[in-house]
């Protein structure tokens, strides 16, 4: 089974200020301005994400009702917490109500990798209803908010600490240019953290030779007359990235 992910530890914060969506999908840097406040208490997050309208046709001559996808929906949000009226984002949400405004939402996941950065969501959103639940004599006293998302959601990665490759010295090929020799291929230089590994693939004429993907390769009568290049991918948790060594001479006959 993959990587399990707990709601334990999850924040949700509202902005300062009204934020709109004016019909272009939001991306993570138009939210990099915004004054956050976390809301705390909360005991239930509710779920969101994108439903897609259909939208059908009844065609007569195929007596078949014809569906396409129309417009998507984020959907709401049933945000509950335990009721503090000390508590400053609770206040946020209690005041956005009052407004006909969308405000920006934040969540931030519990999920990031030693040393790296966490999950993000990011939207904006209608503050529909604010309610305290009373409950009976035994109950802890709750805030119940529903929030109407009026944008798309943007999703961030989480990110382990680190950079990803970078070739800073190109790969090279050490060997002779002659059928029946064997060829080697450096990694180059590469920077990175943490420490790439490394794929190999080899071109003769710059068409990748077919299984040639060792950082060795044996010269084969096939390419006779060619000229031959490796390729070097870096990999790490952060990204990949590959370099292409200069080529050798011609391949000379055994």
């Amino acid at each position: 089974m993959g990587n399990l992910f707990s709601t334990a530890g999850m924040k949700l914060e509202i902005g300062a200020a009204p934020m709109a969506f004016n019909g272009t999908d939001l991306v993570a840097a138009d939210f990099s301005a915004v004054s956050w406040t976390e809301i705390t208490g909360h005991t239930n997050l509710g779920s969101a994400g994108d439903t897609t309208e259909l939208i059908t046709s009844n065609h007569i001559d195929a007596a078949r009702t014809r569906k396409i996808k129309g417009p998507r929906n984020a959907g709401s949000m049933q945000i509950v917490c335990d009721l503090d009226y000390a508590d400053a984002g609770q206040l946020a949400l209690i005041a956005a109500e009052k407004t006909n405004y969308t405000y920006p939402f934040k969540i931030t996941f519990n999920d990031a990798p030693t040393g790296g950065t966490p999950s993000e969501r990011y939207f904006v959103a209608l503050v529909m209803s604010q309610q305290e639940e009373f409950g009976e004599a035994t109950s802890q006293m709750k805030l119940n908010v529903t929030l109407e998302i009026d944008s798309n959601i943007v999703r961030v990665a989480a990110a382990a600490s680190g950079s990803a490759p970078d070739n800073t010295v190109l790969p090279a090929i050490t060997g002779t240019a002659t059928v029946g020799e064997t060829l080697t291929a450096s990694t180059g230089t590469w920077s990175g953290s943490p420490t790439p590994s490394y794929a190999y693939q080899w071109f003769a004429d710059g068409e990748s030779i077919p299984g040639a993907t060792a950082d060795t390769y044996d010269l084969t009568a096939g390419e006779e007359g060619t000229v031959i290049t490796v390729q070097v991918t870096a990999s790490n948790v952060n990204g990949s990235a590959s370099a292409i060594s200069a080529a050798t001479s011609t391949v000379a006959g055994a």
